[in-house]
């Protein structure tokens, strides 16, 4: 019995090894036949040739060339249209409003074949588009002379909007690229061909306009920055022709008729960068610092200049300028400095500022006037720097005080101290004492040093507004001291005289070297070395070509000892403020 049970369970194994063998067999057999792809499967498994693959409904399957072929038969049919008013079928004007009703078809059909998906084909629609209204438009303006110039850029603009409309809504770019060069090289052209610039400076602007919402709407910024550049180019070009001297009969640019463009074109990219950065809460880009900048250059100071030129009175590019410089201040002081990560931002604005302030100075003070206004300005500006712990206006107060210096005329009269003969009575000028007296409030104000915009620059401003100090005071000491010498009122001694000028120096360096202790004046140890080596130049350039031994003598000592002490009286430690 036992040996039955055995058995059975030995044959009971042998089976179970059989069936397991078996089904090794048919999962080895199986896992090939599963790695190895059905036809069907293999096919899809390898992504078919782009040229090859199958469009979606709706969407045409076309290859380039035949887009291009099609685009040649679209341009037929516009010659066609040319043929026949060339054949007097129809007038000219009438056939170039059917030829332009032709090219707005196209545009139409760019934009529903874009809303299918169908974009190449859009792009090329497009194209086809643009080939015949602008050559239609330049053709229709300068050869017959069937638009005035005015229709004609209104045209421009009509045809351009819609064709940035559709390619903004479709996505594009292409088409944007192709039809922002058919404006410029249209506007261009017509201008040099007709000899009126002005009137196509318009379509160039709306042109910028379209390409930076797109720019802020689809990201495409090089083509903002494209646009830009050919807009300020041919605003450039118009500025010189418009005050060129000596124009010949009707061949440059009327400035009259150029001065409320260049208004227009500040205002409306104030208005765009101002809506943007100020209601968006956005952050101000390198192009629209760049562009400002140009816009503000070319703008308001090319209508400051062509209003002067065509005899028309400033006021009016003035008080814009005045105003926006105003706005400017205001909304970096009170909105965009509580913004903490809008540093940007505050840098933009007031920098914008600085160059509109001093323009509708310039245009509306005489020298006197301008001279006491940047007075105010610079000490103005360096205790908003003070307040608001920011280097900015430190900076716009630097240049203020620089602007008064050298139009109240103390940086001429100080220099004329060290190379003619010193005059104490140039020095009883109101505005020179007036800018002497500033640069020195300003110096003594603290000014903040937050590197964290500036860097190492913010202490740039304190370090100019102490060099034009230290230059009109010694300026003004060699004067003072001059006309207190006998030789003031008679025959000159040139070596006295010379050192005169290193005594000055040499005494300015240990001042300097001195007030270096206060906090407020730690900047004046960098001007301790300059100061220095300005005097070894003097010693070399006066002192020894007109020198008797012992005024060198005196020069050497005085010199000497300064190179001496003042290094070791700047390197002390800073005392309180």
């Amino acid at each position: 019995m036992q040996d039955s049970l055995e058995r059975k369970v030995s044959e009971l194994e042998h089976a179970v090894r059989a069936l397991q063998a078996r089904i090794d067999r048919l999962e080895g057999a199986g896992s090939v036949v599963e790695n190895t792809p059905a036809p069907a499967a293999a096919e899809a498994a390898v992504p078919p040739p782009v040229e090859e693959a199958t469009p979606s409904p709706g969407v045409p399957a076309v290859s380039l060339i035949a887009y291009l072929g099609r685009t040649l038969l679209v341009l037929a049919g516009a010659f066609l249209l040319r043929a026949i008013t060339d054949a007097g079928v129809l007038d000219r004007l009438p056939g170039t409003i059917v030829g332009l009703a032709y090219s707005l078809v196209w545009i139409v059909l760019a934009d529903r074949i874009a809303a299918r998906g169908d974009r190449p084909s859009a792009v090329f629609h497009g194209i086809a588009s643009c080939l015949i209204a602008f050559p239609l438009i330049g053709e229709a303006a300068s050869k017959y002379g069937l638009l005035p110039p005015g229709v004609a850029a209104g045209a421009i603009v009509f045809v351009s909007g819609l064709l940035f409309l559709v390619a903004g809504r479709g996505g594009l770019p292409r088409m944007a690229w192709a039809t922002s060069l058919g404006v410029a090289a249209t506007c261009f052209a017509l201008a040099f061909v007709t000899g009126t610039w002005v009137p196509y400076g318009y379509p160039l602007l709306a042109m910028a306009v379209f390409t930076l919402a797109l720019g802020y709407a689809r990201g495409w910024n090089p083509l903002a920055w494209t646009t830009g550049f050919l807009l300020n180019l041919f605003v450039l070009v118009e500025l010189v022709l418009a005050l060129l001297p000596g124009k010949p009969e009707g061949g440059l640019v009327d400035p009259g008729k150029l001065t409320p463009f260049l208004l227009i074109l500040v205002v409306v990219y104030v208005a765009v960068f101002g809506r943007r950065t100020l209601f968006t809460g956005s952050r101000v880009k390198a192009f629209e610092i760049v562009q400002s900048l140009s816009v503000i250059l070319m703008g308001i100071l090319g209508a400051v200049l062509t209003s002067r030129t065509a005899g028309l009175p400033v006021v009016v590019p003035a008080f814009l300028s005045l105003a926006l410089a105003v706005g400017a201040y205001t909304v970096a002081f009170r909105f965009v400095d509580r913004q903490a990560d809008r540093r940007t931002n505050f840098l933009y604005y007031t920098t914008l500022a600085l160059p509109l302030t001093l323009i509708a100075a310039d245009a509306l003070l005489d020298r006197a006037p301008l001279a006491y206004v940047c007075c105010v300005l610079a000490v103005a500006a360096a205790w908003l720097g003070a307040h608001f712990s920011r280097v900015t206006p430190a900076m716009h107060s630097a240049v203020y005080a620089l602007v008064a210096v050298v139009g109240s005329g103390l940086f001429a009269t100080a220099t004329r101290s060290f190379v003619e003969l010193p005059a104490l009575g140039a020095w009883a000028s109101a505005p020179a004492l007036a800018a002497l007296l500033t640069v020195a409030v300003c110096s003594w104000i603290q000014a903040a040093v937050d590197p964290r915009t500036w860097g190492r620059l913010a202490r740039a401003p304190k370090l100019m507004v102490l060099a034009l100090l230290v230059w009109g005071i010694a300026g003004l000491l060699v004067a003072l001291v001059f006309s207190l010498t006998p030789w003031a009122r008679g025959e000159v001694d040139p070596g006295a005289l010379a050192t005169l000028r290193t005594g000055v120096l040499a005494a300015t360096a240990l001042v300097l070297g001195g007030g270096a202790r206060f906090r407020r004046l730690s900047e004046a140890r960098w001007l301790v070395y300059p100061l220095l080596a300005l005097g070894g130049l003097h010693l070399v350039v006066d002192d020894f070509p007109h020198g008797r031994p012992i005024t060198l003598v005196l020069s050497l000592a005085l010199l000497g000892s300064a190179l001496i002490l003042a290094p070791r009286l700047s390197r002390r430690s800073p005392a309180g403020a």
